[in-house]
């Protein structure tokens, strides 16, 4: 979790469009893993991703993986 100081947030050009005028700060909740979740989903969308994808279900599912 990540919660900017008051002060940061108060000479932040793009204040009001971050949280408004209401609040004074803003908390950023982010899960434990986040950087593996995000290198995971860019590796899902190459083509090595798939053509392994392909074999395992070949390998787990036999021919009616296929």
């Amino acid at each position: 979790m990540y919660a900017a100081k008051t002060k940061d947030c108060k000479a932040c050009p793009l204040r009001e469009q971050c949280y408004g005028k209401a609040k004074k700060y803003r908390v950023i909740r982010r899960a434990l893993f986040h950087e593996a979740i995000e290198r995971n989903k860019e590796w899902a969308k190459t083509d090595e991703y798939r053509n392994l994808m392909r074999l395992r279900s070949v390998w787990c599912e036999g021919i009616s993986g296929l």
